[in-house]
């Protein structure tokens, strides 16, 4: 029974996630690895399928990821996760050493016949990552992963709609901290992936020192947004030194 209830909480667990109801399907794989039989289990996608989905709910799956890696050591997709939790750590080596172990997972993946799988997969985790972020109100942090899972899938919608909304967020932050290019930058950027966006183009108007029209011109796609605001985000944040070279 304890056998047949541990993958009842796994197949469960699917279903939550499969329906948007992540912290539903957190809570029954946490209560699947809780149960004594866990022979009866797919651990490595138990654990994979947990550490993708806490960071949406801003847990750290640290601790699991450990013990998935543990379990199954060349498991892309868990090496690809704790490659991204270890990017947005706030120590330059921790992220680095992510850097490293997210090149080399993509390396490995090229070389196999799933390789569209875990770039989905990736892409996913990205944006439950950005997610969690944004909802912590860690705004560069959830852009940088928004923009990650968008350079994997540009066509990913609910991660350009978060995106967008972190973006914004984070100018308006910068403007009322006092860095108004920074934000006019910014909102810029939001202006390419979205050209109707008409809240962008007033912020625009209202801080551009020169015609919105002339400053369009120069926009790039939105494909070329994402990678800019990802390298832009990869912990240090340091805007272009000369930010109308890069509008």
């Amino acid at each position: 029974l304890k056998r047949a209830e541990a993958l009842s909480l796994y197949s469960s667990a699917r279903s939550h996630i499969s329906r948007g109801d992540l912290a539903g399907g957190v809570y029954s794989l946490q209560k699947a690895l809780d149960q004594p039989h866990l022979a009866a289990l797919p651990l490595a996608d138990v654990y994979f399928l947990l550490c993708t989905s806490m960071p949406y709910l801003g847990a750290d799956p640290t601790p699991y990821l450990e013990r998935a890696l543990a379990v199954a050591p060349n498991h892309l997709g868990l090496q690809a996760t704790q490659a991204l939790i270890e990017g947005q750590s706030a120590d330059a080596s921790v992220r680095r050493r992510g850097d490293q172990r997210l090149r080399s997972a993509i390396e490995h993946s090229r070389r196999n016949s799933d390789r569209e799988v875990f770039a989905r997969n990736l892409a996913a985790t990205y944006h439950n990552i950005g997610m969690g972020a944004a909802q912590n109100g860690q705004y560069p942090a959830a852009i940088h992963a928004l923009a990650g899972a968008l350079t994997i899938d540009a066509n990913k919608k609910n991660s350009r709609h978060a995106l967008c909304k972190a973006t914004q967020y984070w100018a308006e932050d910068l403007e009322a901290e006092g860095h108004p290019e920074q934000a006019l930058f910014l909102y810029r950027q939001l202006l390419a992936i979205d050209p109707s966006d008409a809240e962008a183009r007033a912020h625009i108007r209202r801080l551009a020192p020169e015609p919105i029209e002339e400053a369009a011109a120069r926009v790039p796609e939105p494909t070329a947004v994402y990678a800019l605001l990802y390298q832009l985000t990869d912990g240090e944040g340091i805007f272009p030194a000369d930010l109308s070279s890069e509008n």
